[in-house]
């Protein structure tokens, strides 16, 4: 009996082991996108703001999010953890931005001069995320 519980366990703990291994190799490789990834989510995330089209939205990093901004709907903003950051960017309300939080304010204002304060290397994306200039995630050299 005492060899049965000893078996039992030592079968459950490589189990486990080996589940743990695939989880650690296999889950952050799938997580991890690539620069043209996270610009091809970002232009079918501005081409849904743009044309007012959720069918763009499948294709973003974000789907619920950006659907609910097409529709200006407020009410999934309760359903996260950023109530206000959500409410500010689909509402086009800055006074709901935190303090210095100059993408926040950019994003719900579309006043580049909040760009402007950015570090230099997230300039140019912010202008085109207000001004929703999908040429800018097209750019051969962006990555």
């Amino acid at each position: 009996m005492e060899k049965k519980i000893i078996l039992i366990i030592t079968i459950t703990v490589l189990c486990l082991s080996t589940l743990g291994i695939l989880f650690y190799f296999l889950l952050p490789s799938q997580q991890i996108k690539s620069c043209e990834e996270i610009n091809e989510e970002l232009y079918n995330y501005v081409m849904a703001i743009k044309n007012q089209d959720i069918s763009y939205c499948g294709n973003t990093g974000n789907p619920d999010f950006c659907k609910a901004h097409v529709m200006k709907d407020i009410s999934f903003c309760n359903t996260q953890e950023n109530t206000n950051y959500c409410k500010a960017i689909i509402t086009e309300n800055e006074g709901l931005c935190p303090a210095e939080d100059w993408w926040c304010k950019a994003d719900a204002s579309k006043n580049p001069s909040y760009c402007n304060k950015m570090p230099e290397k997230e300039r140019e994306q912010c202008k085109a995320d207000i001004t929703l200039n999908e040429k800018y995630y097209t750019q051969e050299n962006l990555c």
